[in-house]
């Protein structure tokens, strides 16, 4: 598994994924961002973040994703976002349900204290 930034609009194949893997993978995209609404049940001891670091686990987001997918040979791409307010979405090819690619992708936000919507 990789990921790769891509500025097109159609993802090339990941090498090692077949032509008839392909057809069975779904696409799925996400467009993380920060939200502080204070502490919760979860997280009882939650701060807010600075600027500088929120801007890091920004970053880190696509990063990490590839430890939550390892066994499910994604393919993970950033693209740069058509919508102004966020920088980019991550997409996530996968042959895998929505819901199983929701899960792994919640874990992974968690993790930075990020939030993403779906586009």
């Amino acid at each position: 598994m990789k990921v790769v930034q891509v500025h097109g609009s159609k993802p090339a194949r990941e090498p090692g994924v077949s032509a008839i893997e392909e057809l069975t993978m779904k696409s799925y995209c996400y467009s993380p961002y920060y939200k502080y609404n204070g502490p919760s049940l979860d997280n009882p001891l939650r701060e807010e973040l600075t600027a500088e670091e929120v801007q890091r686990r920004l970053e880190l987001f696509p990063q990490e994703l590839p430890h939550y997918f390892a066994d499910l040979n994604a393919d993970i791409q950033v693209r740069k976002s058509e919508n102004n307010e966020r920088d980019y979405v991550v997409c996530i090819s996968v042959a895998a349900s929505q819901s199983e690619c929701d899960e792994q992708v919640k874990r992974c936000l968690n993790s930075l204290d990020l939030f993403a919507d779906k586009v």
